[in-house]
């Protein structure tokens, strides 16, 4: 028997449940399918065929959510709620048609507030054909929760609290990872992804009973309510966020697996299931990188200063993101610290906005205060190893070099990427002599970080340095002072791609 038989049984008897499903718009299954069933009921002579493991599942759920609004008996109400939580084609049709399981829980609320919620209407033996010792639906419902109430005091009380205390980690951990997919990548896969894994943890649970783990419950005598580092007191980003969660959620899932064997081996094999799922999970929404790998794939990268009379800078910004740019490094020399934050927060949200990385020039203190992705320092600003210990281990730290021997030490100190030159005359930096080209060509045999070439670089000359092997840049005045920002890049990112 597949979880279509137990909606067309909904159906086919008009019940309570096909009127919930009906309300938020259901489709009602085939006419052939609902003829199949009623004749099951009629003749006691046809083959009932055995439940399948998604059946069962089904129905437990069904006891489950009986047993939490306080009733002893499964409505079909509460069956049609549960086929529309229980991994099956049923919930992919609600998917399909964008109906959400809430929805229906949130009317069974209301039914049960008045009172509406009736007994199963139907007869529908899910356990095969009926004999003298086979019983009813509803008494199998009740003996199946009366068998799992009865084996509670067999329970050793600490695995009761540690799967109450374990789980609650769990659950709440997921919860901080579905909001980073909602809400921060903005990815509906992901999010539908943790939402399934949510869901699927729910019905898991629903396989221990939650009075015992509630009777057992101490939070005020849990000696490790008490016990915190200083890592779990601190987070550099929402990706930080996220990746811990998800590492508590996998954690956790192992332990409730374990100790979960002594308890159930259908709950331990669930959680099983969900942990491999965790992992795909991570696997898609975090990629784990070095904070230097993040710039891996960046070619173009804007120095904006934090304002310029006659100039919209969050314009410019916009039309150069548009034209390839990949990376805004906000570097302003005179602004004092208010007009840094006010700026940087402006850009902060608009690198955020459009997927692309904000470094911010000298200052680590208001690196972090904005939240940016990283920390560009000069050879005369603060040590590289002292800037790390501010702005945290997850976020970049590029330093200027104008020599091969700044390079190797700034990879000896920890340096995520460097910026080589002055490669040509500069409008931003006054320097009295250029490295030209020549230092880009010997960057390339003694670092394998990546490398900006920085320096007087426009349309005009970057072939040369593209020439040099060097496929990433950072520019100012080639930009800022065009006509078409957009175009600007565009024709520096052209050139930087003949190389790739």
């Amino acid at each position: 028997m597949e979880p279509s038989d137990l909606l067309a049984a909904l159906f086919s008897d008009e019940s309570a449940g096909a009127a919930l499903l009906g309300e938020i718009g259901f489709p009602p299954p085939s006419t052939q399918t609902v003829t199949t069933v009623e004749a099951r009921t009629a003749a006691d002579t046809l083959p009932i065929p055995e439940p399948s493991e998604t059946t069962d599942r089904i129905r437990d759920r069904a006891i489950a959510l009986a047993r939490r609004f306080g009733g002893r008996e499964v409505s079909s109400e509460h069956l049609a709620v549960a086929l529309l939580e229980i991994e099956s084609p049923i919930r992919d049709t609600a998917n399909s048609a964008r109906l959400d399981p809430d929805t229906v829980r949130d009317r069974l609320d209301e039914s049960i507030a008045m009172g509406e919620v009736v007994e199963v209407d139907f007869q529908l033996d899910v356990d095969g054909p009926h004999s003298p010792e086979s019983p009813t639906d509803d008494s199998i419902s009740l003996r199946r929760e009366s068998r799992r109430t009865e084996s509670v005091d067999l329970f050793d009380p600490a695995v009761a609290r540690i799967i109450d205390a374990t789980a609650n980690r769990c659950r709440e951990g997921l919860r901080v990872v579905e909001d980073f997919a909602r809400f921060v990548r903005d990815d509906p896969s992901a999010t539908q992804s943790l939402k399934s894994l949510r869901h699927g943890f729910a019905e898991a649970m629903n396989l221990i009973p939650t009075e015992w783990l509630l009777s057992s419950r101490n939070t005020g005598g849990d000696v490790g309510t008490s016990i915190t580092t200083e890592a779990e007191r601190s987070r550099s980003s929402p990706e930080h966020v996220a990746a811990a969660s998800l590492k508590r959620v996998q954690e956790s899932l192992r332990s409730l697996e374990e100790y979960g064997k002594l308890i159930d081996p259908r709950f331990a094999e669930s959680i099983e299931r969900l942990r491999y799922r965790a992992y795909e999970t991570e696997q898609q929404l975090i990629v784990p990188t070095t904070p230097g790998g993040e710039l891996s794939a960046a070619h173009l990268m804007l120095l904006l200063p934090a304002m310029l009379p006659g100039r919209d800078l969050t314009q410019v910004a916009m039309q150069a993101i548009a034209g390839g740019v990949d990376v805004i490094q906000l570097r302003d020399k005179n602004a004092n610290d208010h007009v840094l934050l006010e700026a940087g927060r402006i850009f902060r949200e608009l690198t955020r906005n459009h997927g692309i990385r904000l470094i911010m020039n000298d200052r680590p203190d208001v690196a972090v205060a904005i939240e940016a992705d990283g920390v560009h320092l000069g050879q005369d600003d603060l040590p590289i190893k002292t800037a790390r210990r501010i702005i945290g281990p997850d976020r970049i730290v590029g330093t200027s070099t104008h020599s091969i021997e700044q390079i190797q030490q700034a990879v000896r100190d920890g340096a995520d990427y460097v910026g080589v030159g002055p490669t040509f005359a500069s409008t931003t930096k006054h320097f009295a002599e250029f490295t030209g080209v020549e230092l880009l060509r010997a960057a390339g045999e003694v670092a394998s970080i990546p490398m900006f070439a920085i320096g007087g670089i426009d349309a005009g000359n970057v072939s040369e340095v593209a020439a040099a092997g060097f496929g990433r840049v950072a520019v100012s005045g080639a930009i800022l002072n065009a006509d078409d920002p957009r175009q600007a890049a565009m024709n520096i990112r052209a050139a930087l791609d003949m190389i790739e």
